[in-house]
């Protein structure tokens, strides 16, 4: 996606990311290879036409329609980042279960629907990898709640990442350094997964 602005090339990343993680989730990691092939598949992707109708029709409005066309028009690399991503959240999900466990005991990630759980895993392990700033990765899972999850959802999701966002930033000996603001910071190269 060579010329594109980069905020909406990560976040069509990101959204590629999630639609693989779920698909992870569903179908299991033995069949990455032809998650991988569906990420690949620019013509699969049937997101960016305006008569899709999509989980979140009622909410569907031109924003969403420019990041499903920047999810079509992502290069080869970029996709192949968006199922390294995926896959990446999707090996980090007890860590991330675990977490979203400690802050919200009565909803373990079991009770949770499936795409909440997809949109937790993701925003933990982009905060965990400080991969981007994190107030951008947790408005970014918001989003995505509010596209395809209940209305209750983006509150919930907020609260969870926000925590696990702190307790990232707080934590001894932990990949990530509090800037000024809170906001975490690759403090090493070393993989904290």
């Amino acid at each position: 996606m060579s010329g594109a602005r980069p905020r909406m090339r990560e976040r069509a990343v990101r959204s590629l990311a999630l639609l693989a993680l779920y698909m992870l989730d569903a179908r299991s990691a033995s069949d990455s290879t032809e998650i991988r092939a569906w990420c690949q598949a620019a013509d699969g992707l049937d997101i960016a036409d305006d008569d899709v109708v999509s989980p979140s029709a009622s909410r569907m409005d031109d924003r969403w329609r420019e990041v499903d066309r920047a999810v079509v028009a992502l290069v080869s690399a970029d996709r192949d980042e968006a199922f390294d991503l995926a896959l990446g959240a999707h090996r980090d999900r007890r860590r991330a279960d675990a977490d979203s466990t400690e802050h919200a005991p009565h909803w373990p990630a079991h009770r949770q629907p499936a795409m909440d759980r997809a949109i937790l895993r993701l925003g933990h392990y982009e905060l965990a990898q400080a991969r981007a700033d994190r107030r951008i990765v947790i408005n970014e899972a918001v989003e995505f709640a509010k596209r395809y999850c209940s209305d209750r959802s983006p509150g919930f999701i907020n609260a969870i990442l926000d925590h696990v966002a702190r307790d990232l930033a707080s934590a001894p000996g932990d990949a990530t350094d509090a800037t000024n603001d809170g906001t975490p910071t690759p403090a090493s190269q070393g993989d904290s997964a």
